[in-house]
């Protein structure tokens, strides 16, 4: 195994932080919580609740805003407090207070505004909060419980189990619920669910899984249910996002089939079968969500790995080091690397190279010869790649 020594020009990247979108009645508490560890009420503790008050017309106007907080399972009213306001047109107020619940059970946060405006919430506070995790921690537990239940045991409703062929959706006070998908996408299209709960690539991935079997039906393709293969590709960052899929089967005669399709809530775009891969790998450094099926079907084949002889090693090990040593390649790397070969045959002019750098971080990376030149490269992050043999 040969280290390769390189020196590099380092380059900083800045990036930005989209806006979290959140309830017209906010739980601050829970929102500003990191997002792997939200804080969901808990008895005998201050919830920190928040409303705004926006004026749209084109002229100041005064607004009269009731606030008031109800156990629903008591039926007794436990906060009340009124507000009024001059706002000028095009500002707004925030309303920010906050509520220690002394019984466990559902509270409805109820806000009327100027008595033609009504906006709610629902939250649950817990008896303790020994199951609040348990959806990570023992998930099987939660198989037999409804929504309410889980809710109810202080489950961030966001991460409610729902059983298969059910899909989580939050109803616009936050109340979850487990629907079907006829259900859920009739709820979207009637705007009574928070939009951005709603798990779009599960349900992109069942309507184009289900599009694909109809394709292959319809072609009079008989193969084997388990080997069908369907991966999601690229999504395209908005609400409701678009998304792609794409699949592989390999038939009983055998040939190969493969599918594509494009979905954004509630319509399937496109779908398309083929005879061969569309959009094959054609570098170390291919993103097509065909590449990916390729590879995965590559690894489950691939019985023993190859390996560079001495001299390939040392002049691909070269070669990369002297392209890294130009600058302006990477940002923060190690000073050297082992190389090795990436088992994946392209074309008969593309080398491919896979290694890691050495250091206090230990990135894996892969890339692509063309010609006697580095025509791509990238890191792949930190796990060991199935196909690189170095």
């Amino acid at each position: 195994m040969k280290y390769f020594v390189i020196f590099l020009v380092l380059m900083m990247f800045v990036g930005t932080i989209a806006p979290v979108l959140g309830f017209e009645i906010h739980d601050l508490d829970y929102e500003n919580s990191p997002y792997q560890n939200k804080k969901t009420p808990s008895l005998g503790k201050p919830v920190e609740l928040f409303y705004q008050v926006v004026n749209h017309a084109p002229k100041n106007q005064s607004y009269d805003v009731m606030i008031s907080i109800t156990n629903l399972d008591e039926k007794k009213q436990v906060h009340s407090k009124q507000y009024q306001y001059e706002i000028p047109s095009g500002k707004f107020i925030d309303i920010i207070w906050k509520f220690t619940p002394e019984t466990s059970g559902l509270y409805l946060v109820d806000v009327t505004e100027n008595h033609y405006k009504y906006t709610k919430h629902i939250f649950a506070v817990p008896e303790n909060n020994d199951f609040k995790k348990i959806h990570k921690t023992n998930p099987v537990l939660l198989e037999n419980q409804s929504p309410r239940q889980q809710f109810r045991m202080g489950i961030d409703p966001k991460e409610i189990f729902c059983k298969d062929e059910l899909y989580l959706a939050l109803k616009s006070s936050g109340l979850p619920v487990c629907v079907t998908l006829d259900t859920l996408i009739e709820f979207r299209q009637r705007d009574i669910i928070i939009p951005d709960v709603i798990d779009y690539d599960r349900i992109g991935f069942a309507v184009s899984e289900n599009q694909f079997i109809k394709m292959l039906d319809e072609n009079n393709i008989e193969y084997d249910r388990e080997e069908l293969l369907l991966v999601s590709g690229f999504a395209q960052l908005s609400l409701p996002p678009t998304s792609g899929y794409c699949g592989y089967v390999l038939d009983k005669t055998p040939e190969d089939y493969w599918f594509s399709s494009s979905y954004h809530f509630d319509t399937l775009l496109s779908s398309n079968l083929y005879d061969e891969n569309p959009n094959p790998c054609i570098s170390a450094m291919s993103f097509t969500c065909e590449c990916s099926i390729q590879t995965q079907l590559k690894e489950n084949e691939l019985t023993e790995l190859s390996y560079f002889d001495e001299s390939q090693e040392k002049h691909v090990g070269n070669m990369f080091r002297d392209y890294l040593n130009e600058g302006g390649k990477i940002a923060n790397a190690p000073n050297s690397f082992i190389i090795g070969k990436y088992n994946m045959d392209l074309d008969s002019d593309i080398t491919l190279f896979c290694g890691q750098f050495q250091g206090k971080q230990y990135w894996h990376f892969t890339g692509s010869i063309n010609d006697t030149k580095i025509s791509d490269w990238g890191r792949i992050g930190w796990t060991t790649q199935t196909m690189c043999n170095k």
